[in-house]
């Protein structure tokens, strides 16, 4: 195993403080859709909000049963060899539950229902988590405490569902929003303003079609197209291509999630990622948060979506992250890291085989220097052994660094951070490479 390291910091040269404005990386998140200027006037369809995927799934754990939906999708012989540890870590997509979501900043709900044998309706994924009622009654709760945030919910799937089911939704959904729901007939251009005017902040959208009478909008309101693939790369295309074709007259989602098949999940135990939590920070934050780092400011992005919202992204929250398309706030921390090479060389000065590896990063802007760390994760096992037992890192270039007295064919997490005027920043999302 090699230690962790930290490496030399990279002098640029100075830069000049400059005094900090209001904006999407300072305002509160629990009350930004009030408070972030230039947003009132802005069609809901065209501003930039957080939202969550799998939004109620943060007390899954091995004890939860199996929902009727599992059974449906999996069939219960399937289901008899699948462990429930290793499920609830892979249906598991929040960290929070669905009011710490709305007070860090999150503005869209993706709630997935199920009707269970006890006749009650529950939030799924796989196994059974909450039950309807109480998850709506804290988004209402939400609603009436912050009447300047619209929050949207989307209610999907309606696993197993009779007329009794529907009618439990209809009571929840009565009871939690009551006069807060927005009439369907405002559209999805609907802005702030006009909600604030009407006293309404909450928009249900209803895929099932059976709640229309009370305001909800139907399913086809929201163009939410779903990659289906644990490939960051597919999904950053699938999101780009979302954003290319949006209707401003529908709410659109870029869904930001990975989807792990059975491959993946096989495949996760030989390189330590063992649930859904790790799959999404690994693979999918860092270049994904670059990407969207990357994007201009602009009316096509709408509601963008992510599993596990709470790991820090380029060194800041997703929900900041999602804001700054509002504004062009920056952000504080590369988004991603990599190794662009690795190798090894003999050394006449001390006789000894070195491996080494280029490190690069997504620039800071604005930052006087950086610095970079390696973990290491797994041993050298059937690669070359250093004779040193401490691997260095030397920072020598804007954005990149060199590695030695490393060890081929091991893993290492890699984290960057940048110097500011204001000081050294938070780390960026840690990336696991291989040598």
């Amino acid at each position: 195993m090699v230690a962790l390291v930290a490496g030399v910091v990279l002098g640029l040269a100075p830069q000049t403080a400059v005094a900090a404005t209001p904006g999407s990386d300072t305002v509160a998140l629990s009350d930004w859709m009030g408070s972030l200027p230039g947003v009132a006037d802005t069609p809901l369809s065209e501003l930039p909000i957080p939202g969550t995927h799998d939004s109620a799934t943060s007390s899954l754990t091995a004890d939860s049963p199996w929902s009727e939906a599992g059974r449906a999708d999996f069939g219960d012989a399937a289901l008899a060899f699948i462990p429930k540890a290793a499920a609830a870590a892979w249906s598991r997509a929040q960290p929070d539950s669905v009011g710490a979501q709305l007070r860090a900043g999150i503005r869209y709900l993706d709630l997935r229902l199920t009707q269970e044998p006890d006749q009650d309706v529950y939030l799924e994924h796989g196994l059974r988590g909450p039950a309807l009622t109480p998850v709506l009654t804290e988004i209402g709760d939400f609603a009436r405490a912050h009447p300047r945030e619209a929050v949207i919910v989307g209610l999907d799937r309606f696993s197993a569902f009779d007329d009794r089911g529907y009618g439990r939704v209809r009571d929840a959904v009565r009871a939690a929003f009551g006069d807060r729901l927005a009439p369907a007939a405002l559209g999805a251009e609907v802005t702030l303003r006009q909600l604030w005017s009407a006293q309404r902040n909450v928009l249900l959208v209803d895929t099932s079609g059976r709640l229309a009478d009370l305001g909800a909008y139907g399913g086809d309101a929201v163009y939410a197209p779903w990659p289906n693939t644990a490939d960051a790369g597919v999904t950053i295309a699938a999101a780009e291509k979302t954003m290319a074709g949006h209707d401003h007259g529908r709410f659109s989602v870029v869904g930001t999630a990975l989807t792990p098949d059975a491959a993946t999940i096989a495949g996760g135990l030989f390189r330590g990622v063992g649930s859904l939590a790790e799959l999404t920070t690994r693979d999918g934050h860092p270049p994904i948060a670059s990407w969207l780092h990357e994007l201009a400011p602009g009316r096509n992005l709408n509601v963008v979506t992510a599993d596990w919202y709470a790991d820090p992204v380029c060194g800041t929250t997703f929900s900041r992250l999602v804001l700054s398309k509002v504004d062009g706030s920056a952000v504080p921390a590369p988004c991603d890291a990599w190794t662009s090479g690795s190798g090894t060389y003999w050394s006449w000065t001390d006789w000894t085989v070195h491996t080494w590896a280029d490190l690069a990063w997504t620039p800071v802007s604005g930052a006087s220097g950086y610095e970079v760390t390696l973990g290491g994760v797994a041993g050298c096992a059937g690669g070359t052994t250093e004779t040193a037992t401490t691997a260095s890192v030397r920072v020598d270039r804007p954005n990149r660094a060199g590695g030695e007295y490393l060890c081929r064919g091991s893993e290492y997490d890699l984290r960057v951070r940048a110097r500011t005027a204001a000081g050294w920043q938070p780390w960026s999302a840690v990336r696991r490479i291989r040598l």
